[in-house]
């Protein structure tokens, strides 16, 4: 099947820039399975781009556009049948729903202002701009979160996907130790799943603890034993409360560069003879010649221009 049209055959939930902004929260190291596409749009209440990705039981693919008060919202299906059950039952939305935490956090704003309370000194300061609004902790599937986690720290095979879902329900302390225990997984990337797809909502930042004020001191510039940890981990709940591990994805995203910025990237090639250069997003010229025992070689400096996303 191919994608409905927009927006007569998309759906819609009313939501704010504020409560969720999908550019603050799925390209930001939760989830690495959503493709980002650029959109033309003729006015600002048009949606600028569309994040899209695979999702399984039952297979298909969800596509999500936003506006300024408006998730949109549909799934392409292998077969029309799909399609129209999913219409009938509200699969999708149900799937959206649970994987933002929509109906868990109905209204982001409140925790924001909650944070500020408590944590005048480095929350309160933070200059929560475009690149901090609308920031959300997924609620992931586990397999698919601990692997994506672990194959940023280190290569890691393992059959553990049964009983990961069942580990939501358990203590902290618990599922902390069953993770660990597994070949591989760390204490950071433990709590990192933890946060991202067990419902467990602590976690640290140490380069962040270390930024504020209050912050003991001999615990800055230390290499993190498991004593550190906890003491860091401890000191940032005590400051953010039981949302601490919300609070720190949108101290993170507030450290992001800018989205959709372009970077420059400078190189040089050398070309022994002449050719055309043409590559897509760059742009070549010659800056000099130099002269070796051997052959003359033009230097040429190629600038790139990489999108960020």
């Amino acid at each position: 099947m191919a994608r409905p049209p927009f927006p007569s055959g998309w759906s819609k939930i009313p939501l704010s820039l504020k409560n969720l902004t999908l550019a603050n929260t799925l390209p930001v190291g939760q989830s690495f399975l959503w493709h980002r596409h650029q959109l033309k749009a003729s006015s600002s209440e048009q949606p600028v781009e569309e994040f899209s990705r695979a999702v399984d039981n039952p297979p298909r693919v969800v596509c999500l556009r936003q506006t300024p008060n408006h998730l949109y919202y549909t799934a392409v299906y292998p077969s029309i049948d799909a399609a129209e059950t999913d219409g009938r039952t509200g699969i999708t939305r149900a799937w959206i729903d649970d994987y933002f935490h929509l109906k868990l956090q109905p209204d982001l704003e409140k925790l924001y202002d909650d944070w500020r309370r408590r944590d005048p000194d480095l929350f309160g300061k933070v200059e929560v701009n475009e690149r901090a609004i609308g920031v959300r902790v997924l609620r992931q599937d586990p397999w698919e979160c601990l692997i994506a986690l672990q194959m940023l720290q280190d290569e890691f095979k393992g059959e553990v996907e049964e009983g990961l879902l069942s580990w939501r329900t358990e203590p902290v302390e618990d599922v902390r130790d069953k993770l660990v225990a597994l070949k591989g997984v760390g204490r950071k990337v433990a709590d990192c799943v933890m946060l991202m797809c067990m419902d467990k909502v602590h976690t640290h930042v140490a380069a962040i603890a270390a930024r504020h004020p209050a912050f003991p001191s001999r615990l800055r510039n230390k290499s993190m034993s498991k004593q550190i940890y906890e003491e860091t981990q401890q000191f940032l709940l005590d400051k953010w409360g039981p949302m601490g591990g919300w609070c720190q994805a949108v101290m993170f995203a507030a450290d992001l560069p800018a989205n959709n910025k372009v970077l420059k990237v400078e190189t040089k090639a050398v070309l022994k003879d002449s050719l055309s250069l043409k590559r897509k997003a760059e742009t070549v010229t010659v800056t000099e010649l130099k002269r070796t025992r051997s052959e003359t070689r033009r230097v040429m400096k190629v600038v790139t221009e990489v999108k960020i996303e």
